[in-house]
């Protein structure tokens, strides 16, 4: 499971790729390349029997339910 840390941080760069407004922008992109990044570490700690899509999906889903109250 992951912690409640671990999700504020993927939120943040979850929220810095996914709401962008421009889709190339270096920032947009470098956020989205650390939270697979950080995604891929975390499956291989935490996803063990898990298909990674839907590893990504809970994740992204308590990313957004953390932006939502923060």
């Amino acid at each position: 499971m992951i912690d409640l840390v671990e999700i504020a941080k993927l939120a943040e760069l979850y929220d810095r790729y996914a709401n962008a407004i421009e889709r190339l922008a270096p920032d947009r992109l470098q956020a989205r390349r650390q939270f697979f990044s950080r995604l891929e570490a975390l499956y291989q700690q935490e996803g063990a029997g898990a298909d990674f899509e839907t590893f990504r999906f809970e994740t992204v889903k308590r990313c957004k339910a953390y932006l939502m109250k923060n």
